[in-house]
């Protein structure tokens, strides 16, 4: 069995759009864009492929940001990674101008008090931590342990990239006990979590609390 580790290209697409649907829906049925803007799985597709157009880094929905995970010459897993905050702004500041872009003027109109219940469970990204984000498996490949090799090329490419950072942070739907248990078997530790009582986020989002995990590099405090 051969594995390789490589950066993305526009011929990984289709695969990158599948992984950032299946990551969003972290083992259930609810995209989070998909409930903000009233878009099936098909439309949501279409707008993420539309924001890889754009190709903006320091984001996760971004080429440049994937890596990919092959077994034998088939795409097997994906991730994505950025350190936040240097391209010089936040990754909430470039997705929402991406959004905005994007997204149907009606629909983004439509969509303020749902985004603002969304904004509700989402924790602060800190500056100038690895952001791991949309990892996804293959259930046929599942087993390999593909995340942890891709997480360490993140760490390993953003370092050669000469980008400082000391912590590697991720954020997930807290009710996904299986990623999150396999997340802090590989050295990751739990932050924060934040939660809401409101019905209306499960329409949303697979859960109503995200949590934040945080994996401090060797040789940092």
């Amino acid at each position: 069995m051969n594995i390789v580790i490589r950066p993305a290209n526009e011929s990984d697409r289709e695969f990158i759009l599948t992984t950032i649907v299946e990551s969003e829906k972290s083992g259930g049925d609810v995209i989070s864009y998909g409930g903000m803007f009233r878009m099936d799985e098909a439309e949501v597709r279409q707008l993420l492929s539309a924001m890889l157009d754009e190709d903006i880094p320091g984001q996760e929905v971004c080429f440049e940001s994937f890596l990919i995970a092959e077994i034998d010459g088939e795409r097997a897993a994906a991730s994505a990674s950025y350190v936040e905050g240097a391209v010089g702004m936040t990754a909430g500041i470039i997705k929402g101008n991406l959004l905005m872009h994007c997204v149907p003027r009606e629909r983004l109109m439509a969509s303020v008090e749902r985004m603002r219940l969304v904004a509700s469970v989402t924790h602060e990204r800190t500056v100038g931590t690895l952001q791991i984000e949309s990892g996804y498996t293959d259930p046929r490949f599942r087993g390999h342990h593909l995340f942890s090799r891709l997480l360490h090329a993140h760490i390993a490419r953003r370092q050669a990239q000469g980008i400082p950072f000391s912590k590697v942070e991720m954020i997930m739907i807290d009710s996904n006990e299986r990623a999150k248990a396999l997340y802090v078997r590989i050295g990751f530790e739990v932050l924060t979590k934040k939660g809401t009582d409101n019905p209306e986020i499960f329409n949303l989002l697979p859960g109503n609390t995200k949590v934040q995990l945080e994996m401090k590099l060797p040789n940092t405090q």
